[in-house]
């Protein structure tokens, strides 16, 4: 199961937003599940100790990270194996190390336990072992379990306030050495939680005592060479606006871990990081928005505005930001410092064992309007969208990147793309419908269904099969419960037949109606049961944004609701209403102030019945 928890809900800190050099910290657990490698079942020395090489665990461009046994006395520890070609990767190694031993003895940061070096005979690249702590996951991996949950969420406030106050008090201790010590590449991904529960700072690779303070004298070579040193060194989304734009001319010191500690912070309370496609502009400008429903966060709310402000001298510092934790715990009566017990729940699901999927030998369930508990017999995800491992996922969605295709998977067997093209609409929007079959069949033969949710008919001879559903659609309006619920059950249907098999969904542009049938989806095998977590975990995953209409969003809302109601999770069962509604009023909440000065807001109403307008109540636009 924690291999289809890592594909299917791997939307927090994906490679593509790593920095150049960055690798997950030495400590942490579940990263690779490879079982060969040269290194593994040799016996080394670092230190004093006497090593058994017993697992690898992870694997990327500058480091490979293994678990490793002490042959006397059987403790396990994390190694990492760095290569170096050059005396800056020497330089950079050195220091890093150096930091580890400095750092090393916080409850907070990774325990440093030895390193040693070994130079290649007639070679100038050394290989540098590092040995610290073996911790057991991703702090990142907890988040990623918690949308299991019923609640879709992995903490509450009280949990992340616990957390968090940990997160900084390790960021506090970097800050407040003699000389400080800026990490930064502080993200989700390199806190890690220990076998204690207490989370732990690692991958001190970036991290730097110099601080720049560029001003007027500074030419336009230097700033760009400062900027390339800063990018290579830092994460994008996580990046400060100091960093982006040396011309504003502000100093770039511990401020800039604030900034990125309030993306964590945002991360921790949203499920969603606040700058998710790292667009140098939204961060320069600070364009971030707090869910205005949110209402379990509130105390966070203005902490996280002033951690994310674009003026680093506005922003609070490490020991300001812990006496506001603190002021925070003290007035709800929350413990802080204490080991995270409440971890275990989401660490249950991470480490449930894998089940083996099985052949489904019961008839598929008809939809229909009667909706019972019969209808989810036997509707285990495992057996139908089983991942086989994240590394299926990436690697797929990676060749189709190459062929500059609107392919994207959701999970290993879920896929999402725009309408198939050919001619000259080929060349001017993509998506051509040959490259489409060959990218399809070149990874699944013919074991694949392509469900058209567009008004656009295309050949369908071209694939292996085509369902078309498009004409009961519109990006406009709410979809029919009745139809949504057969394609559901359709897919579920499909997938269960054979565990080879996938589905792929298409509408005009892959973004509304595939988002509301990946929801739908979703929520019909009880894989996600929040709808809001619904479509942030399309939106990272189709790595769009979606704007549902109200009507979109409450048949979202409804279908959650059915759904619970036939699996019995609530106790007042949902019905639905077929019926027409008389529309008796319509009450505005939340608008701007408005009056007959101009400089608010005047409203106005259209009513639409199946996207015909059927009553307003303004005759002349310029009368507002």
């Amino acid at each position: 199961m924690t291999d289809f928890f890592k594909s299917a809900f791997g939307i927090f800190g994906n490679n593509q937003n790593a920095g150049p050099n960055s690798m997950p910290g030495p400590g942490s657990l579940n990263f690779s599940q490879s079982p060969t490698n040269d290194f593994v079942g040799q016996t080394i020395m670092v230190g004093n100790l006497r090593l058994k090489v017993t697992k690898l665990l992870a694997e990327g461009g500058y480091a490979i990270v293994y678990i490793v046994q002490d042959i006397s006395s059987g403790q396990d520890y994390a190694l990492k194996r760095i290569f170096s070609a050059d005396e800056a990767s020497n330089q950079a190694i050195k220091q890093e190390i150096s930091y580890l031993k400095q750092l090393g003895n916080h409850p907070n940061v990774i325990n440093f336990i030895a390193a040693a070096c070994e130079e290649s005979q007639g070679s100038r690249s050394k290989e540098y072992l590092i040995l610290t702590e073996l911790c057991k996951d991703q702090l990142i991996d907890h988040l990623r379990a918690g949308l299991t949950l019923p609640s879709g969420q992995a903490f509450n406030f009280e949990q992340v306030l616990q957390v968090f106050y940990q997160i900084c008090r390790s960021v506090q201790y970097l800050h407040t050495q003699e000389i400080p010590i800026i990490h930064r590449d502080l993200k989700l991904e390199n806190f890690l939680v220990s076998k204690n529960n207490e989370i732990k700072l690692c991958d001190f690779g970036s991290a730097t005592t110099i601080v720049y303070e560029p001003d007027n004298s500074w030419s336009v070579n230097k700033r760009s060479l400062i900027e390339d040193e800063i990018a290579k060194q830092t994460t994008p989304m996580y990046r400060a606006p100091e960093m982006l734009d040396l011309y504003n001319n502000y100093r770039i010191d511990a401020q800039s871990d604030i900034w990125a500690l309030g993306c964590v912070l945002y991360l921790l309370c949203f499920n969603k990081h606040p700058f998710e496609d790292g667009a140098k502009l939204r961060i320069i400008n600070g364009k971030f928005q707090i869910p205005v429903t949110d209402r379990e966060f509130l105390e966070f709310h203005d902490l996280i505005r002033l951690m994310l402000n674009t003026d680093p001298n506005s922003r609070p510092n490490i020991n300001e930001i812990l006496f506001h934790l603190e002021n925070i715990s003290q007035s709800k009566s929350i413990k802080l410092g204490d080991s995270l017990d409440f971890l275990r729940r989401t660490e249950s699901l991470l480490h449930a064992p894998t089940v083996t999927p099985v052949q489904n030998t019961q008839p598929a369930a008809q939809p229909g309007n009667n909706w019972g508990t019969s209808l989810f017999k036997n509707s285990s995800i495992l057996k139908t969208i089983k991942d086989a491992s994240s590394k299926v996922m990436d690697s797929v969605q990676n060749s189709i990147n190459r062929s500059d295709l609107d392919l994207s998977y959701m999970t290993s067997r879920l896929i999402v793309m725009s309408c198939p093209t050919e001619g000259l609409e080929s060349a001017a929007f993509g998506n051509n419908i040959d490259l489409i079959k060959e990218a399809l069949e070149s990874r699944h033969g013919r074991n694949y269904r392509i469900y058209n949710l567009s008004n656009k008919i295309y050949r369908k001879e071209k694939f292996a099969q085509v369902i078309d559903l498009g004409s009961q659609l519109s990006v406009a309006r709410a979809p029919p419960v009745s139809l949504m619920c057969k394609l559901a059950a359709n897919v579920y249907k499909f997938l269960s037949e054979n565990e080879k098999n996938v589905c792929v969904l298409n509408c005009n542009d892959g973004k509304v109606i595939s988002a509301i049938a990946v929801c739908t989806i979703m929520m019909y095998f009880g894989l996600i049961r929040s709808v809001d977590s619904c479509l942030n975990f399309f939106h990272v995953k189709r790595d769009c944004s979606v704007q549902l209409s109200p009507c979109q969003y409450k048949y979202l809302i409804d279908t959650q609701k059915l759904f619970a109601t036939a699996r019995s999770e609530i106790s007042r069962p949902f019905v639905t209403n077929s019926n027409e509604c008389l529309l008796l009023n319509v009450t505005l909440v939340g608008c701007p102030l408005f009056n007959r000065a101009r400089n608010g807001c005047t409203p106005f109403v259209e009513v639409y019945g199946k996207e015909k307008k059927i009553y307003t109540n303004i005759q002349d636009y310029d009368l507002l």
